[in-house]
């Protein structure tokens, strides 16, 4: 087997585990208190109302986090099913147009 269809197959593989663990990702009580002081240091050094990427988004862990220092949030992740957890969460994430 060729090195690109072993990575194709291995991401394929990690897409499938992650959209399927995802309606109970969060479940175990996970993130730590080590995680959360992180971001809330990263999001103490951001500039006021700033737009944050959060990428992996996972399930939109810390979408709260980031409404709640005064910033928005846009979530971007691979898995189909943790973008539908994120988005459950009912956060405002702006939209983008494109020019026409």
């Amino acid at each position: 087997m060729d090195r690109l269809t072993w990575l194709d197959q291995r991401r394929a593989a990690v897409l499938a585990s992650y959209d399927k663990e995802a309606p109970t990702y969060d479940d175990p009580g996970y993130p730590n208190q080590t995680q959360r002081q992180w971001v809330t240091r990263l999001l103490d050094a951001c500039p006021k109302s700033a737009m944050i990427l959060d990428a992996p988004c996972g399930t939109g862990r810390y979408f709260p986090m980031v409404a709640a220092a005064g910033h928005r949030v846009v979530g971007a992740d691979q898995s189909a099913g943790m973008l539908v957890q994120a988005g459950a969460r009912n956060w405002p994430m702006p939209t983008s147009s494109t020019p026409s």
